[in-house]
């Protein structure tokens, strides 16, 4: 009989070592999710604000030396590169407010249908070190 070489045996292998955050992962309360969502609102909102300040006052994140004839293409480049990612913040934070409003109303059913939209490890979660950018269809439909 030959020697079974590709198939570890189980029996030795100690599972906790090899994959020892695999106990510690839980899904989100509701309370987290809402919590965790609207933290990714809040920072979505910053990075739309600071895209508008670049458009307004590029100079502020290019430099004085930016001042010249010879450079007011890269200039305006700028500026509307930075109108440009106002404007795509501005279209997902919408999308993502309207989907955000019905997948924390759904959670908590979905929660109980085992359908969490992932694991988190509990350190992760506690420390904060936890974002969600989109949202699973189940979560954004009506559920039964």
């Amino acid at each position: 009989m030959t020697e079974n070489t590709i198939t570890p045996d189980t029996g030795i292998l100690n599972l906790l070592k090899e994959a020892p955050e695999l106990d510690d992962l839980r899904a989100l309360t509701p309370e987290e999710f809402a919590e965790i969502t609207k933290e990714q609102i809040l920072m979505m909102l910053k990075e739309k604000e600071l895209a508008l300040d670049k458009f307004a006052d590029p100079f502020k994140y290019l430099g004085m030396s930016y001042m010249t004839a010879d450079k007011a293409g890269l200039v305006e480049e700028f500026r509307q590169e930075s109108l440009l990612k106002a404007n795509e913040l501005d279209s997902a934070l919408k999308k993502y407010g309207m989907d955000r409003e019905i997948a924390v109303k759904n959670y908590p059913k979905a929660l109980e249908k085992g359908l969490p939209v992932s694991l988190r490890s509990e350190k992760d979660i506690s420390s904060g070190n936890v974002s969600i950018e989109g949202f699973p269809e189940y979560l954004t439909k009506l559920m039964e």
